[in-house]
Parts: structure tokens; C-alpha cells; sequence
């Protein structure tokens, strides 16, 4: 179990630097398209970050869907402060979502908190 708790910590780190690489090293990106671009790293991020710190008992697919659940909400917590929802940036959340999941369907990786024996 720690093995796999190392290697969903290394998975968030390594998301979290390409990220921030291609947000900040890459000026033909436009302004909107920059603030937008991280979210499709967000929840792959969350998921991974979650099983590595946490005793998780449940899948990775609902992992997934509860994360996209939280930041679909606050992503629309943007009205309480009167600003527009910022629609490319809800897209590209169930975007970075669906294409985390998918990944997760083709490799196999659909139970691994439970399939690893217990320490």
C-alpha cells in the first residue's frame, strides 16, 4: 500500500510541474486559454494527491466524479461574488476529468486502493 501511495504522490507532483511548465514557459498561449489550461490538470491532480495522503476505501472513477462534483461547485461559487461562470474553464474541467478517467479505464487502475493488500 505505501508503494502505491508513493507513486500517486510522484503522478501529482510530476501533473502539478508540467503544468505550471507549459502555463508559464509558453508565451503563444493567449491570456484566457492560460487560465484555463490548468484546469484540465485539476482534478487528475486532486484524485492523485487524495489516495496519496489519505486511507482511501472506495475507486478511483469515484474519486473522480466526487472531485469534479466539489470543483464544478466551486467553480460556480463565482456568482456569490458576482462574476461571470467562466464557461471555458468548466470545460476544461470535464475535460481533464473524462480524459483522467478513460486513462484510468484503459490501464487497468480502476480498484487499486483495494486491490493492494493491506500493510
Amino acid at each position: 500500500m505505501k508503494r502505491i501511495k508513493i507513486i500517486y504522490g510522484a503522478v501529482a507532483v510530476l501533473l502539478l510541474l508540467i503544468c505550471w511548465t507549459i502555463r508559464y514557459s509558453c508565451p503563444l498561449i493567449d491570456e484566457h486559454y492560460a487560465r484555463s489550461f490548468p484546469e484540465l490538470f485539476k482534478i487528475p491532480i486532486f484524485v492523485c494527491v487524495y489516495f496519496a495522503l489519505f486511507k482511501v476505501e472506495y475507486s478511483v472513477p469515484r474519486a473522480i466524479f466526487y472531485c469534479t462534483l466539489v470543483c464544478l461547485f466551486y467553480e460556480c461559487l463565482d456568482v456569490l461574488f458576482l462574476n461571470p461562470i467562466n464557461w471555458l474553464r468548466i470545460i476544461a474541467l470535464l475535460l481533464g476529468a473524462g480524459i483522467f478517467y478513460v486513462l484510468h479505464l484503459i490501464f487497468g487502475f480502476k480498484r487499486v486502493a483495494k486491490d493492494e493488500p493491506q500493510d
